[in-house]
């Protein structure tokens, strides 16, 4: 796409002047003085910045005509499954400041059934006996798909019911709901309890889903499950996504507690799924657990790779953003010597398959970097995790390092 040819330069302003949310990192140095604001951008390794032109070319196509859609899958540990930085994401996506209000809650997990922390962004409620299964938990033998997870159920009485908060939190009505689940002669059928608000149900037994279209938007739902009498059935569920179908941008949260870049490797439903929910740009933030004992690097090295290539080898022109741990300590006193080996992994891996790096362990401020963030109030008491706002620094951050390549680009 030529973009000088596509947009003009009072367009590029206005396009801007929409992204006034978020604080610069310049801005936010001012309170955080540690911060390494030269750091703040994405670096485009290999053939990275051609592939990043899929996504920009969508999010112009947005901007300007308020068309298509915009589908940002970021898969990671504890960090994502917590729901802070995703949520805030949502927040200067789908603000006000843009031009693209709308857009879809994207693929979530009921990680309450699976008795682990839900995000707050909706609420999950059950009934009957479920079982669970957790990547970072998995052999390797049970059926994951992009989630990493997966709940399952063989009691007639289970139900499942999710619905959004009214406020504090980027809610989207839907008009479509996806289920993710198993399939075959031995599953019992799903049925939304909204029956009266159903226009049809469609159940893809070779892709794994069953898609649920609605007459009026909802922001909650509820399952019931057709159990047949006198046989044993039993349903997993790997996901639900909540869809709208309108233009704009969908940013799913696919974290999950403990998770290493080889936990995600286990998901043989992954190429499936990816190519249902067809994403427009992929974020990937591993690291943390990678490192945090027992670090193999060989081991890391092939497995980020194995999975990259998995992922190009369905979706060839998806572009993949790898982003760095950022600086923890060891059981909240021991600095994590392998930091630098690992990041300078990340940045062979993603030239090798032309993907892009944003340094978080840089911009933080490096090494021992931890402990001003605690200083500051960012940080947990673990000195590993952040808490909300320091969660929504760093999504400023990184929202700033994409908008501002994106503004770069198409200027020239």
């Amino acid at each position: 796409m030529n973009y000088a040819k596509y947009i003009s330069i009072a367009c590029i302003l206005a396009i801007s002047t929409q992204f006034v949310e978020a604080q610069t990192c310049e801005q936010h140095e001012h309170s955080y003085p540690f911060l390494r604001c030269g750091e703040n951008e994405i670096k485009h390794k290999g053939r990275s910045s051609k592939k990043f032109k899929f996504f920009y070319e969508k999010l112009l196509k947005l901007q300007v005509h308020g068309a298509g859609r915009l589908n940002i899958l970021h898969f990671g540990d504890s960090h994502i499954q917590a729901d802070h930085l995703p949520n805030r994401m949502r927040q200067l996506l789908l603000g006000e400041q843009t031009a693209w209000s709308e857009g879809d809650r994207g693929v979530i997990f009921p990680f309450t059934v699976a008795k682990t922390n839900n995000p707050h962004s909706y609420i999950v409620d059950y009934s009957g006996e479920w079982s669970s299964v957790r990547n970072a938990k998995s052999d390797g033998s049970e059926d994951l798909g992009l989630t990493g997870m997966s709940i399952s159920t063989t009691d007639p009485l289970a139900i499942l019911k999710i619905s959004q908060p009214q406020t504090g939190y980027v809610t989207s009505p839907f008009t479509c709901i996806r289920v993710f689940h198993s399939v075959g002669e031995n599953v019992p059928k799903i049925r939304l309890v909204q029956s009266d608000n159903l226009m049809f149900q469609i159940t893809n037994e070779s892709c794994g889903y069953t898609l649920f279209g609605l007459n009026n938007p909802m922001d909650s739902l509820t399952f019931v499950f057709d159990f047949k009498k006198n046989t044993t059935q039993e349903i997993s569920i790997y996901g639900i996504s909540l869809e709208s179908g309108n233009a704009g941008s969908t940013y799913s949260a696919l974290g999950v507690n403990g998770a290493r870049v080889k936990d995600l490797l286990k998901s043989n439903l992954l190429e499936k799924q990816l190519l249902v929910v067809e994403p427009s740009l992929i974020i990937l933030s591993y690291g943390t657990n990678d490192v945090y004992q027992n670090f193999n690097p060989t081991e890391f090295r092939k497995n980020y790779t194995a999975l990259i290539r998995r992922i190009r080898a369905e979706l060839p022109n998806v572009p993949i953003l790898l982003t760095t741990p950022g600086d923890a300590l060891k059981n909240g006193t021991q600095p994590i010597k392998e930091f630098p080996q690992i990041i300078k992994i990340i940045y062979d891996v993603a030239k090798a398959n032309d993907c892009a790096v944003w340094d978080f362990y840089a911009v933080m401020g490096g090494k021992g970097s931890i402990d001003d963030w605690f200083q500051a109030n960012l940080v947990n008491s673990d000195k590993l995790h952040f808490i909300r706002r320091g969660y929504e620094l760093q999504a400023d951050l990184l929202f700033q390092a994409l908008i501002q390549n994106y503004l770069n680009t198409i200027k020239h």
